[in-house]
């Protein structure tokens, strides 16, 4: 070991930078989205509930939702973090088999998790909510928020692991796409689009048509990769 060996390289530096802005931008993005579900929670709220403090039950509400579903999709991150060296490493040892095989027990897996989570929001959404809060007006309200916003869920797992698998093996620009479809690209019109017919409920249902429209980009873009990589197979 020699300390000029220790001397950084900006191609390397280039390199995590590119690979480790793909959760900063979407951290930054969820930030911004956020703010307008909040807006959006606090306008139609107080107009569709039609009581004083709508838009206070709407947000409480929300924060509810989004615990819900963080704990439903963190075992989802811990199988993506967990994949992602076997991933990277086997792709760049061209071992396609064992990246295929990687990729499709992880979105079997994060599939059953998003699954078992809906239909727990569906069939027991009262009893979720009611961990959260003792209010019966917002256990109420909560109940059909959440059988709403999760009606996607069962796409949810494969959307989440694919959009990571790209980022595993070095492809950071299509990580970045395919996060940026749930969080921004589709959620964001959405929002703009449903609450104007729908009112309140047309903001839970964007969550859900924005899961359902990223996982089927996340789909098309995995096919035409994925076939990419089958050809690189037969080609070692």
């Amino acid at each position: 070991m020699r300390f000029r060996s220790f001397k950084p390289k900006l191609t390397i530096i280039g390199q995590i930078m590119a690979f480790g802005s793909a959760q900063f931008l979407l951290n930054f993005i969820m930030s911004g989205v956020q703010l307008l579900m909040n807006a959006s929670m606090g306008w139609y709220g107080s107009s569709s509930l039609g009581v004083d403090n709508g838009g206070d039950i709407a947000l409480s509400a929300m924060n509810i939702i989004n615990s819900i579903i963080m704990l439903i999709l963190m075992p989802v991150f811990g199988i993506n973090q967990g994949a992602q060296p076997i991933l990277g490493y086997n792709y760049g040892a061209r071992k396609m088999d064992r990246v295929r095989q990687t990729l499709k027990y992880g979105a079997i897996a994060a599939t059953i998790i998003t699954c078992a989570g809906f239909l727990a929001a569906e069939c027991f959404p009262r009893s979720i909510a009611a961990m959260f809060t003792d209010d019966a007006t917002l256990i109420a309200f909560s109940t059909a928020a959440l059988r709403i916003s999760t009606a996607a869920f069962p796409l949810v797992g494969a959307q989440v692991v694919l959009s990571h698998f790209f980022q595993s093996i070095g492809k950071p620009r299509l990580s970045i796409f395919l996060s940026l479809t749930r969080q921004l690209i589709f959620l964001v019109p959405c929002l703009f689009i449903f609450p104007h017919f729908l009112g309140l409920n047309g903001v839970w249902l964007s969550m859900s048509m924005a899961d359902a429209l990223a996982t089927f980009t996340a789909a098309a873009v995995a096919l035409f990769c994925i076939g990419k990589l089958l050809r690189v197979d037969n080609r070692t």
